[in-house]
């Protein structure tokens, strides 16, 4: 799959090397998010749909803190090329909702944090800052990519609706 790395607020791209290169590895294509630094304040959202757009191609978006938040931003934007979410403590609190599957990890502080809306929420016991370094998290990723890319493949009848209530 194609994957694009997303860092957290005031992270470097770099933060991230270690996830990439396990990533890599399994023969993911993996890219930056077309920013090296996140400060929230130069336009990260506006930059990564436009490497969304540069790829030309699927993508499912990784983001670590703030860049989950950047990452669920662009699917609930309907960029059409954003195949999925892993969010990794993602700065998200509350109702959550994509079009696209959403799996998203959180540290024992999490806990404090409630999501609802991601297709999984995983609790893993590590702290936020090494999410995106443990070998345990790292796999969970792997996992979920494979979930993605299974429902991908799935023939468009076949594919879970979610049915939406007006009230």
């Amino acid at each position: 799959m194609i994957v694009i790395l997303v860092p957290g607020f005031t992270a470097s791209i770099d933060t991230l090397h270690f996830l990439r290169n396990r990533l890599e590895a399994e023969g993911h294509i993996v890219y930056g998010p077309g920013f090296n630094w996140n400060t929230m304040l130069n336009g990260e959202l506006k930059r990564l749909a436009e490497k969304i757009d540069e790829i030309g191609h699927p993508v499912v978006l990784i983001g670590h803190s703030a860049g989950g938040l950047l990452s669920v931003l662009s699917a609930q934007a309907k960029h059409p090329l954003v195949d999925g979410v892993i969010g990794l403590g993602s700065a998200i609190v509350g109702k959550v909702s994509v079009d696209v599957p959403y799996y998203e990890a959180r540290s024992l502080w999490g806990l404090l944090f409630p999501i609802d809306g991601p297709d999984e929420v995983k609790v893993f016991p590590v702290g936020h800052a090494m999410l995106p370094f443990m070998p345990c998290v790292q796999d969970w990723v792997i996992e979920k990519l494979e979930a993605i890319d299974d429902r991908q493949q799935l023939p468009e009848v076949q594919r879970p609706v979610t049915a939406r209530c007006v009230g």
